[in-house]
Order: C-alpha cells, then sequence, then structure tokens
C-alpha cells in the first residue's frame, strides 16, 4: 500500500485510531502496575528496599547497597539497550513481548570510567547468572514476557503469569548481587 493510500486510511479511521491509542495507554498503565506489584513483592520477600510507584523507575536493591539514604546501585525495570533503534512508537509493543524487550538492568550512582574498568573484569562472571554486558558496561538481563501469555493476561486481568518473567530476573538478580557487591566494594562505593 502506498503512502497516500495509508494515509487516507489513517484520516478516514482517526477516531478509531485515537480510541485505539487511549486504550493503548490503559493497557501499558495495567502492564506497569502488574510489574510494580510482583517488583515489590519479591523484593518485600527478599528483604529488599525499592521503589515501586510507577510514576517512578521501578527498581529494587539489597539494603546494604544504600549508603546515607542514597542508594549506590539498584536493579531496574528498563527496555532492552538496543532498542532505541527498532522505532517502537508504543511501549506496549516491549511490555507484551510483540517487539523489543523488557530487562532487569543494574544501575550505578557512581562515575562512569572507574565502574567500566571493575565491570569488565567481572562480565564474564556475570554472564553465567544470565547478566549481558553492553559496550557502555551497562549489565542486563532480559525479562520479556511470552506474547501469549501477555494475551491472555489482558484478557483475563490475571497478570502473574505474565511476570514470571520478571520474577525470575530477580532471582538472577539476588544469585548475581554478591558478584555485584564485590564490585561496589572495589569501587568503595559501599
Amino acid at each position: 500500500m502506498s503512502s497516500p493510500e495509508l494515509d487516507r486510511l489513517i484520516v478516514e479511521h482517526i477516531a478509531d485510531l485515537d480510541s485505539a491509542a487511549t486504550r493503548i495507554d490503559l493497557i501499558e498503565e495495567r502492564i506497569w502496575k502488574a510489574h510494580a506489584e510482583a517488583l515489590e513483592d519479591w523484593s518485600r520477600a527478599m528483604g529488599w528496599g525499592g521503589d515501586f510507584d510507577i510514576e517512578d523507575d521501578l527498581i529494587a536493591a539489597p539494603a546494604h547497597w544504600e549508603v546515607d539514604e542514597s542508594k549506590q546501585a539498584w536493579f531496574e525495570i528498563d527496555f532492552g539497550p538496543e532498542d532505541d533503534e527498532l522505532g517502537l512508537h508504543f511501549n506496549l509493543m516491549r511490555l507484551t513481548g510483540a517487539g523489543g524487550r523488557v530487562c532487569l538492568r543494574f544501575g550505578y550512582n557512581g562515575l562512569r570510567k572507574p565502574w567500566k574498568a571493575a565491570a569488565r573484569q567481572h562480565a564474564e562472571a556475570l554472564q553465567q547468572f544470565g547478566f549481558v554486558m553492553t559496550p557502555y558496561a551497562d549489565f542486563y538481563t532480559d525479562c520479556t514476557p511470552v506474547f501469549t501469555n501477555m494475551i491472555e493476561a489482558v484478557e483475563s486481568g490475571d497478570f502473574s503469569p505474565a511476570t514470571d518473567p520478571l520474577r525470575a530476573a530477580l532471582d538472577r538478580a539476588k544469585a548475581a548481587e554478591p558478584t555485584f557487591t564485590a564490585i561496589l566494594k572495589q569501587l568503595k562505593a559501599i
């Protein structure tokens, strides 16, 4: 279909498209809330703290990563490291596993240059826990939902099976926490 034909269809159906976009926003919010609840439940069960408000970054961290009431490091629900290049318009693509990825990203509140050197030393050890290092020395582990599970979750309103990949990523984060802690101690961040 040529661009003028597609443009005509879009204009003819703009009211429907506007309604669909509004609905997409509502579905995204429901999924973010499910992720926030799963993150909070898991964090509390593990004795970790975090921020679980969907209006902010959704993060979790062990208590000993906090110094003077400031988090030095954390795990954050984020999109895949290459997702910006995909040209996806709706976050719902990532949140449902239809395109792009959802990841649990390790965040560090310190200078990047020393971090990069230390991170490279431990990249292989962290890879054993499912954490992949980007060229910028950021670590991610995938928690992209299974698309068919998300279709069922959106229809039923039960997001617990849809958040299983997030809980699995959090379990990997807990297993990798001693290695991340060793890096933070090496940098004298904690």
